[in-house]
């Protein structure tokens, strides 16, 4: 029944229904592939070209004739004839930009889209309006391709030192210190090993006494101590002289001139310059964490330029500064975002091999923010930092300054 009904068809000269819908489609937007080239014809006469018409009544280049004035300016089969200045958005039509070849105007001045990929065919085959389409068909394709494939730079992670991680760490420390205490008493030291010990002793006696303090000594202290003594390094105390206080004390009160109030007032007066004296910045001598050792040798280590290692030292100098002081108050300054982020910190942060993990160190933590979900380094609120951080922030100056 189907063979009879066929033939019938065919006697008839009707043939099977097509579907005449297919093709065209519809453009979603954005910019159209390929490279925009900005061409000028100045050689007066043919510029050597075969010109063909577009399904939709824009100009393509169909073949270039060998030697020609084209062929200089560079064109090739498959370009796209755009007005001059529109990124390629603005297709000319044929009939204008035939026009414009057959006059004697010159310089002839236009833009064509080229779409390169690296794909072997036959391009002297064919329309060359079908060679374009196809030619960005296939580069539409490997763009996509492309940009599914970019990942971002992973984010090393970091954990802290248990008791037990640490306690091993400082008994390691110990014993490497008992082993070189007895090798320094056992074998003799030579006279140029001598002469180098005593000249960093004189060099360590020169530096405490620079400093006002002995920062190769251990000591306890609090977050609060360690805020005070770095504004005391940066900004200076703001005690007033205690004969000054005295005297302005005796003048504000009456009776009190007796010898035994006196002697007290001077006692306790000289008991806490005393105090201060011997630890003016209890802080600064505290040991620092291992933590922080490993990810600021490696920071300085893996840096390979100066320039760059002193902006990023200084950049997190300030972002932890801030965190530890004003971000008690102020949430923006506890938070550093390292997803999509700004010039100075991918420079000084996420390119920098250890800054992270310093960052860490000091008591920032990872997470994601609910608004924009973005990944942060967050500083908790309320707290104030570890003891030994303003004795960190001074090192970080100090290289940062060398």
């Amino acid at each position: 029944m189907k063979g009879f009904l066929s033939k019938i068809q065919k006697d008839l000269g009707i043939g099977p229904k097509k579907n005449n819908n297919r093709g065209g489609g519809q453009s979603l937007g954005g910019k159209k592939a390929g490279t925009i080239i900005s061409v000028s014809i100045s050689t007066p006469g043919s510029i050597g070209i075969q010109l063909e018409n577009t399904s939709e009544g824009h100009a393509i280049i169909g073949k270039v004739v060998g030697g020609s004035a084209a062929e200089l300016a560079g064109l090739q089969r498959g370009d796209i004839v755009c007005f001059p200045h529109t990124e390629g958005a603005r297709e000319m039509e044929y009939r204008r930009f035939l026009d414009m070849a057959k006059s004697t105007v010159r310089p002839m001045v236009f833009d064509v889209r080229r779409v390169e990929i690296n794909v072997a065919s036959s391009s002297n085959q064919g329309r060359a309006d079908t060679y374009a389409r196809k030619q960005a068909v296939i580069a539409a394709a490997e763009a996509r391709d492309k940009k599914n494939k970019i990942q971002k730079k992973p984010i090393g992670k970091s954990r802290e030192l248990t008791a037990e991680e640490r306690e091993k760490i400082q008994k390691k420390k110990d014993e490497n210190e008992k082993i070189n205490a007895i090798y320094m008493t056992k074998e003799p030291m030579s006279d140029e090993a001598r002469k180098a010990v005593e000249a960093a002793k004189v060099d360590e006696a020169k530096h405490v006494a620079k400093l006002g303090y002995n920062p190769y000594e251990a000591a306890r202290s609090t977050g609060k101590q360690g805020a005070v003594a770095t504004a005391s390094s940066k900004h200076g105390s703001i005690d007033a002289p205690e004969a000054n206080m005295s005297s302005s004390k005796g003048s504000g009160s009456v009776g009190n001139t007796g010898p035994g109030a006196g002697s007290k007032k001077s006692s306790s007066a000289t008991t806490k310059k005393s105090n201060t004296s011997e630890n003016p910045h209890p802080n600064l001598l505290t040991p620092i964490d291992p933590t922080f050792d490993v990810a600021f040798t490696t920071l300085v280590t893996a840096s390979e330029s100066p320039a760059e290692l002193s902006k990023s030292l200084r950049i997190m100098r300030k972002l932890i500064n801030n965190a530890v002081t004003g971000g008690q108050t102020d949430e923006k300054k506890r938070l550093v975002r390292i997803s999509n982020p700004n010039k100075h910190i991918q420079a000084a942060i996420n390119e920098q091999d250890g800054a992270i993990e310093l960052m860490l160190s000091t008591g920032f933590l990872i997470g994601e923010k609910d608004e924009d979900n973005e990944t942060y380094l967050i500083y908790p609120e309320g707290d104030s930092g570890p003891s030994w951080l303003p004795n960190a922030l001074e090192r970080l100056e100090q290289y940062e300054n060398s």
